[in-house]
């Protein structure tokens, strides 16, 4: 009487053709998507702050009836951070949030280094 052995694992065969699909499918969902999706989720990123910096500052101005704006610094082609100010009515300006550094492989260009809305939103 011949006792048979439990196989247990891969074999070497198995494991190559599971490695083989992942680098089909791989490819093919680069292919598919392209190289431009997977690279710039840091400038996607950066682009849902600054608008929800700006959402954020024109909510504060709507609520408390001051000028909030968001301002950027650093030269208008290349914003290195920027800040949501608020304005008083005798002219200070106070930080209402920030400063938030602009991650370094992303650049930020604005035509106006201030973008500020009046107690209507606007």
């Amino acid at each position: 009487m011949t006792r048979r052995r439990l196989r247990s694992g891969l074999s070497l065969i198995e494991l190559l053709v599971v490695v083989t699909l992942l680098g089909v499918f791989a490819t093919a969902a680069l292919m598919r998507f392209g190289r431009d999706t997977f690279g710039d989720t840091g400038a996607r990123s950066e682009a849902r702050l600054l608008s929800l910096a700006m959402l954020h500052a024109q909510r504060a101005a709507i609520r408390t009836g001051d000028p909030h704006g968001v301002v950027m610094q650093g030269p208008a082609a290349a914003a290195t951070s920027w800040s949501v100010i608020g304005r008083r009515q005798d002219g200070s300006r106070v930080t209402v949030e920030g400063p938030h550094p602009v991650a370094e492989r992303v650049r930020v260009s604005a035509t106006a280094s201030e973008i500020w809305f009046d107690f209507e939103g606007v």
